[in-house]
């Protein structure tokens, strides 16, 4: 491809690297949204499933705490919402 071939089809050109570049920003966008689901799956933000022992707290969004003092516990997860000890 020589200058002139650039010159003769600059507006198809952009046009094909405008809806590249579109395509690429579409799936940066959805890996994104798929990371931060992943990312909340597994991290509990959910409620889960009660180790051996029982929880000394019910934290407020539904996670259990195992914390052996009072201070601090669930302070990630919105406080406590229900003291069991």
């Amino acid at each position: 491809m020589n200058r002139q071939y650039f010159k003769e089809n600059r507006e198809a050109l952009k046009e094909i690297v405008g809806t590249v570049i579109e395509y690429v920003i579409g799936f940066a966008i959805l890996a994104v949204i798929l990371g931060v689901l992943l990312h909340f799956s597994n991290t509990g933000h959910h409620p889960q499933q009660s180790p051996a022992g029982d929880p000394t707290a019910l934290c407020s969004d539904g996670t259990y705490s195992y914390s052996a003092h009072h201070e601090g516990t669930c302070s990630w997860h919105g406080g406590v919402s229900t003291w069991y000890k």
